[in-house]
């Protein structure tokens, strides 16, 4: 048994106890190297057997490459229940990974999500037709103690519009609650 940079960069021993000396750090460091593990582990299928790269559109790639690509999912399946993103392979085929995934995806989607003129006349127009005015004279607003709950329930998020994650709302507690 040998340790890995990760384990001798983040772990220390203790009294016979192992100990993590930044969660956080180990956590990132975690997810670059399995990124890296999976990235070569595709390089490795597409050299072989596969035929087709991989990253080639979905309905293009042959089914048994799809079949092991899930197969290489499932390898971090008791680590982690989901499959999340980890990389992006780009135009000139290296990988971005850790926080050039985020920067990449924001590069990418920006054009879409970024402020566009409306003609509020055609809008307008179009509720009128398609939409249903919905009574709200009943609705209660919510309570500081309803919103308290709802945030602590939520996972945490990217940022939203205001810059902040969930998890931000979540430690101002009370005083978020009232902002």
């Amino acid at each position: 048994w040998r340790m890995t940079d990760v384990g001798n960069e983040n772990l220390t021993l203790f009294d016979g106890k192992w100990s993590l000396r930044d969660p956080a750090k180990f956590n990132s460091d975690m997810s670059t190297e399995r990124a890296k593990d999976l990235a070569e582990r595709i390089r490795e299928r597409e050299k072989g057997r596969c035929g087709k790269k991989l990253t080639q559109e979905v309905g293009d790639v042959p089914k048994r490459c799809g079949e092991g690509l899930r197969a290489l999912a499932r390898l971090w399946e008791p680590h982690r229940r989901r499959l999340s993103l980890q990389a992006i392979r780009l135009k000139d085929g290296t990988l971005a990974i850790g926080a050039a995934v985020r920067d990449e995806l924001r590069t990418f989607w920006a054009p879409t999500f970024e402020p566009k003129e409306v003609d509020r006349a055609e809008a307008a127009r179009f509720a009128d037709e398609f939409c249903v005015k919905m009574e709200t004279s009943e609705v209660r607003s919510p309570t500081p103690a309803s919103l308290e709950r709802t945030i602590s329930q939520l996972t945490d998020s990217a940022t939203g519009r205001d810059g902040l994650p969930f998890s931000a709302w979540e430690a101002a507690a009370t005083e978020g609650v009232h902002t």
